[in-house]
């Protein structure tokens, strides 16, 4: 491998992580405005509703 197959691989990984790092925060924006707009609807508290959609869709998290 010279230096610029290693730079390249390099910057490779780096995007590869920044991509996934954007992924993740879309994720969990999106999910926390449905959480959001669900407690609109129902009138609840948006603490409640989390727990809530938590312990229906997602039994196995702590």
């Amino acid at each position: 491998m010279t230096e610029f197959d290693m730079n390249v691989v390099l910057m490779a990984v780096l995007s590869v992580r920044h991509l996934t790092i954007t992924i993740l925060v879309v994720f969990g924006i999106g999910t926390s405005l449905v959480i959001a707009l669900r407690a609109n609807e129902m009138n609840e508290p948006v603490l409640n509703t989390f727990l809530l959609i938590r312990w229906k869709y997602l039994p196995f998290m702590p």
